[in-house]
């Protein structure tokens, strides 16, 4: 595992960055979560998948037996965080070639700009961990919830580097009344309000607007319309994380 230093250095730089659990980690923490979501299964709605929330003290348990809670409270204290709360789930995905889920923020949308208060006051991190579907490696995958693509090339996911920093502009900028509220949710809703955002700077000539200048927002409407026109191809503009298990990304 990384030092805790330096991942926080490539969060700020980066906004995200990984690392890798050790290989009886992720087979113990592999085997939990298989057996969660046994004991407490659920589905999704867009993705008909299974999954489970951990109880609170379970997710307390893990972050500190898995090395996560160094982790955590060094990102608390780099980014002068004093209350944390920490919430963790588990994901059995059915096997696709094709995007389960396109790019979105979660929790966009609001429904009007107060409620965005709470949201801008707080810092969100998450942690994908990618286990082994199959931690019985002694054992046939007889079971089609082993048969996963795990040797896929193309990941187990894809972000766009930096795109957090203009998500948060978003909120800003509808909770100061700078732009009006409306949908941010796909990447569509964020380059529509993006190009709000530079109309309105034009139109009050500010050169800046929550530490991001003109050629910032610039420079990301015209990497994230060639993202929608060309795919996930672009790799240039998209980082695609590994689907090693154990490969961690925040």
């Amino acid at each position: 595992m990384k030092d805790t230093s330096q991942l926080t250095l490539e969060l700020e730089e980066s906004d995200y960055s990984t690392f890798s659990l050790g290989i009886f980690s992720t087979w113990l923490l592999s085997l939990l979560c298989l057996f969660f979501i046994k004991v407490r299964p659920r589905k999704t709605g867009k993705t008909n998948s299974k999954y489970t929330h951990f109880p609170a003290f379970v997710t307390y348990f893990l972050s500190w037996i898995f090395g996560l809670k160094p982790i955590i409270s060094v990102i608390c204290q780099k980014q002068q965080i004093n209350n944390c709360v920490v919430n963790s789930d588990t994901y059995l995905s059915l096997p696709s070639d094709i995007d389960l889920i396109g790019w979105h923020r979660d929790g966009a949308f609001q429904s009007h700009a107060d409620s965005i208060k709470k949201k801008i006051a707080s810092r969100n991190y998450k942690f994908f961990i990618y286990l082994k579907p199959n931690p019985f490696t002694f054992k046939k995958e007889r079971s089609s919830n082993f048969k996963r693509d795990i040797k896929s090339k193309k990941g187990a996911f894809s972000l766009i580097p930096g795109s957090s920093r203009f998500s948060r502009a978003v909120d800003n900028a509808i909770f100061h009344k700078f732009i009006s509220l409306d949908m941010d949710h796909s990447l569509e809703n964020l380059i529509s309000r993006t190009q709000d955002i530079l109309s309105q700077m034009d139109r009050k000539k500010r050169l800046s607007f929550f530490g991001l200048e003109k050629k910032d927002y610039m420079k990301f409407i015209n990497a994230a319309n060639n993202i929608l026109s060309s795919g996930h191809e672009l790799s240039s503009f998209y980082t695609t994380i590994s689907v090693d298990p154990g490969s961690d990304c925040i």
